[in-house]
């Protein structure tokens, strides 16, 4: 399975030198109910169940964000620029998600496989007491388990609808030390690197991948543009475009 990461300018080239990803924790994102569905009442008892230190509690954990796509307009608008370069100007880096141990049930609170986002217009509120985890709330909490699927997913991986367009799958991690952790991965992980027609393919673009080319041979890159007879983006590889503008001059 080949998930994407949407990254800026810098970030590719340091990614392609040093292959890694960083796992950050919930407080450094850009949503403010992030991390905010860990709450359920017991109707019969009255008890209130997920309090918890949220604050240092969440700091434990860090969440490395992928999507399914690599033309996704907004996460490129979002997530692809930086002050220097302007926008659209980054890149979305194509991981393989077995190679890179992102499936990993033993290295993992949760691996991709179980992280698919969970994207409602209601914030849920229903009892998951069968499911509720001492140790994750603790913040000790450092490999998967299914009996937590449930405590899990309330916790990490459930967001207003409104973030839909993110189409976004997360692992999650626990941290040793507070703050960004960088998970390293081999460079053959890194599949393909897509940059965009907001990038401007002069000196500028054929330094990066060139960078690209030597760091990762066998990184496959491709170019997005408009299409112009739709509002979506298409997607060829680097050799293919290059065919093409030298056919319309």
């Amino acid at each position: 399975m080949i998930l994407y990461k949407y990254v800026s300018y810098e970030t590719a080239k340091i990614i392609s030198k040093t292959p890694g990803l960083r796992f950050s924790p919930s407080d450094s994102f850009n949503d403010l109910f992030e991390t905010s569905c860990h709450f359920f009442k017991d109707y019969k008892t009255e008890e209130i169940f997920g309090e918890f230190n949220r604050e240092n509690a969440l700091r434990r954990y860090g969440m490395l964000c992928l999507s399914r796509s690599p033309i996704n307009q907004l996460m490129w608008a979002h997530y692809c620029k930086d002050d220097v370069n302007g926008l659209h100007s980054g890149a979305v880096i194509g991981i393989d998600v077995e190679k890179a141990g992102l499936k990993s049930v033993g290295n993992l609170l949760i691996p991709v496989q179980y992280g698919s986002v969970i994207y409602t217009a209601t914030k849920p509120d229903y009892n998951y007491k069968d499911s509720y985890s001492d140790s994750l709330f603790s913040g000790d909490a450092s490999a998967f388990s299914s009996v937590d699927l449930e405590a899990l997913q309330r916790v990490f991986l459930h967001k207003h609808s409104s973030w839909g367009y993110e189409e976004e799958i997360r692992a999650v991690k626990r941290l040793e030390e507070n703050g960004p952790y960088i998970y390293q991965i081999p460079a053959d992980a890194i599949v393909d690197v897509t940059f965009s027609y907001g990038l401007d393919f002069g000196d500028h673009a054929d330094s990066l991948f060139d960078i690209f080319k030597t760091n990762l041979p066998n990184c496959v890159p491709y170019l997005c543009f408009p299409d112009k007879k739709t509002w979506q983006l298409d997607r060829v590889t680097y050799e293919k475009y290059i065919s093409l503008a030298q056919g319309e001059n």
